[in-house]
């Protein structure tokens, strides 16, 4: 038995068909939790997961604390399927969040933090499509305009090019 509390122990002889007692020993188990933790990390294009799992082997509850390091420009995009008790800056750019378990023997309790890459890959694929976009629009009519000065005339030249498929009817002149 590992279960806390006090047990008997009893050793006995036995010779042939008689059975012999020799001694009879009361033993304490203590209160002992023994938390062992298991790391697995999964890589993936799109985003990256590491799950602690903790698990008490032990004979008595106990509490647990597991720390994570995790740089400050991934804070946005990182989740943790239980929320840190603590979160402090560990003076080497790098923040330290907390959590904290309380474990019954045989329990186990598992800790994920997964980053998504894909947010801010999608947000930079949007606004790399929206500049091409823009400057597109910009490039399919070109402006040209000269004035110059003849005594008491102005000869204004204007000149409009299209440089898109698409044939442009409406124009307006002041």
């Amino acid at each position: 038995k590992t279960e806390k509390g006090e047990h008997s122990i009893q050793i006995k002889l036995e010779k042939t068909d008689t059975e012999q007692k020799l001694g009879e020993k009361t033993i304490t188990i203590e209160e002992h939790p023994l938390i062992e933790t298991q790391t697995q990390t999964t890589n993936r294009l799109i985003s990256a997961t590491e799950s602690k799992k903790i698990t008490n082997n032990g004979n008595a509850p106990g509490n647990h604390t597991i720390e994570t390091e995790l740089n400050p420009f991934l804070a946005p995009i990182t989740q943790f399927n239980h929320e840190p008790v603590n979160t402090e800056n560990n003076g080497s750019q790098q923040t330290v969040y907390e959590h904290q378990y309380y474990i019954e023997p045989s329990q186990e309790e598992t800790l994920k933090k997964t980053v998504q890459y894909w947010k801010p890959a999608t947000a930079l694929v949007i606004l790399v499509g929206l500049l091409v976009t823009i400057s597109r629009l910009r490039e399919d009519i070109t402006f040209q305009k000269e004035a110059k000065a003849n005594g008491d005339h102005i000869k204004i030249r204007l000149e409009i090019q299209n440089n898109s498929n698409q044939s442009k009817r409406t124009t307006n002149s002041m």
